[in-house]
């Protein structure tokens, strides 16, 4: 059986971002998220899943389908809480997120011009910080490309 799923498509720093309107079990979300972002579907490089927050001071809770913190998705989420809630050009608002990936709320600043929101976001501290070497194989880069 086909099921619906109603979504809006953000582009917040070059990043297509998908933020998702349903009540799917939170056990679908990865499945869901693969379907969507895929080039012969939506395409994005992120999906998001907009839920009720449990904290009262949040506006919304922002579940990512890996459940990683996603800058980008929350600047995407409180762009569009605050167009919602009638936010004028030349005017601020602050909204506050759940966010996955983190155990603090997340604090956004929108503003809005005539056309545009602009948006600055609370960035959590890192957990972890790994260095990673990859080899690259030039020899079949160079034979495949052209170079």
């Amino acid at each position: 059986m086909k099921q619906g799923i109603e979504f809006i498509k953000f582009n917040p720093t070059q990043n297509m971002t998908i933020l998702v309107e349903t009540n799917d079990p939170i056990g679908e979300y990865k499945h869901i998220a693969e379907k969507i972002m895929s080039y012969d579907s939506v395409y994005a490089e992120q999906v998001g899943f907009i839920e009720k927050p449990l904290n009262r001071q949040a506006a919304a809770h922002l579940e990512m389908a890996g459940g990683e913190f996603c800058g980008n998705a929350c600047m995407a989420l409180a762009a569009l809480i605050a167009s919602e809630k009638g936010l004028k050009p030349t005017e601020l608002m602050e909204i506050v997120l759940e966010v996955s990936g983190t155990d603090n709320l997340v604090m956004c600043q929108v503003e809005r011009t005539l056309d545009e929101f602009h948006c600055q976001v609370t960035m959590p501290l890192p957990i972890q910080i790994e260095q990673k070497i990859v080899n690259l194989n030039y020899s079949y880069l160079e034979h495949k490309s052209g170079f």
